[in-house]
């Protein structure tokens, strides 16, 4: 191990006690667990999903995904 992985396994020990789903001996039962998170869907996704290529998003302007100039500015405005 590293000091780069030393630093993040810092991360992952503080994390660990938060970590619900690995914490049981037994894997969770998708079946019920399903409703949960259909009624999770329904409530906080639309009905219908639409996915679009990254490239052709506004602030994009070739296929590799190459920010324009207003794309950068928006970026960097967020930040």
């Amino acid at each position: 191990m590293n000091g780069r992985d030393r630093e993040m396994f810092e991360w992952v020990r503080k994390f660990n006690p938060y970590d619900l789903y690995s914490k049981s001996p037994v894997p969770p039962n998708a079946d019920a667990l399903r409703p949960y998170y259909e009624d999770l869907i329904a409530r906080y996704l639309p009905q219908t999903l639409r996915f679009e290529p990254a490239f052709s998003r506004p602030g994009f302007s070739s296929l590799r995904g190459e920010a324009d100039v207003v794309g950068q500015i928006e970026a960097e405005s967020l930040a």
